[in-house]
């Protein structure tokens, strides 16, 4: 208010541009409405006596307890916007902190069911180890036999060629004495064919355990390949499950966060 004020007995403070106002447009106390107006006409054309002074002094109340109940209604029409504001965003909130603990239940019930899968693989992994420890062994007394079987084999072998030169050669020693009707002094043709049947036998028994070594580390061969496969899916499991825990958790971080936010 540019022009100031006055003071009135009461308490009062009233702007004396208003009062300014009403005066100039020159109505009488009857006409005029403006509590304000009516008090500069009053003021203006009376001087307060008595009972005058008595209704200046209620017209002063009266402007008082308007111009104070108006300013209270600002104020609580204020406060009453800010506290619907207030609501509404604590509505707001509350929705979403629901939502959130609905996500946070889901996620704690999917990260347990994945820690529950990853120990089960994890179990599984340390059952598959166990048993790739135990086909290892297996496999270490296999290699032994069968280098065992064919340094035998190398020598039976190695024993039956030598055989066979010294057959060939009594053959043709025997060849000639029987011609001469001289080798029943010595031993029969007979007993040297038995020995070296024997041989042959004991060679093909040999090789049969050979055929049956080489199926044996055949079927080696392909357990350790499917063991192979089944570790590496089993690793390839653990792995996925493991990056799946993980952006489970760094999701369960970011709604601990937004939680801590609200």
């Amino acid at each position: 208010m540019g022009l100031g004020y006055f003071y009135l007995g009461v308490g009062a403070i009233f702007p004396i541009d208003a009062l300014l106002v009403g005066a100039a447009t020159g109505g009488s106390l009857e006409t005029v409405s403006d509590p304000i107006a009516r008090l500069l006409l009053w003021r203006k054309r009376k001087r307060f006596k008595g009972e005058e002074r008595e209704a200046l002094d209620e017209l002063a109340k009266d402007l008082a307890a308007a111009q104070l109940g108006k300013e209270q209604g600002l104020a609580f029409s204020q406060s009453e916007r800010v506290y619907d504001r207030q609501q509404a965003e604590l509505r707001k909130n509350r929705e979403e902190l629901i939502s959130l603990r609905r996500t946070n239940e889901s996620l704690t019930e999917n990260l347990g069911k994945k820690a529950t899968e990853l120990a089960e693989v994890s179990c599984e992994r340390e059952a598959q180890d166990k048993k790739i420890a135990g086909f290892e062994r297996t496999k270490k007394v296999f290699l032994e036999d069968k280098r065992s079987l064919q340094e035998q084999i190398k020598a039976v072998t190695a024993e039956c060629k030598v055989m066979q030169h010294r057959l060939v050669d009594i053959q043709r020693v025997f060849g000639d004495l029987f011609a001469e009707g001289k080798a029943a002094d010595f031993v029969s043709l007979d007993d040297i064919m038995n020995k070296l049947e024997e041989l042959e036998c004991w060679f093909a028994s040999l090789r049969e355990a050979e055929a049956d070594l080489n199926q044996r580390e055949a079927e080696i061969e392909a357990d350790e390949a499917r063991l192979e496969r089944e570790d590496q899916d089993l690793i390839q499991e653990g792995e996925s499950l493991a990056t799946e825990r993980a952006d489970f958790e760094e999701e369960r971080r970011a709604f601990e966060g937004e939680k801590e936010r609200l």
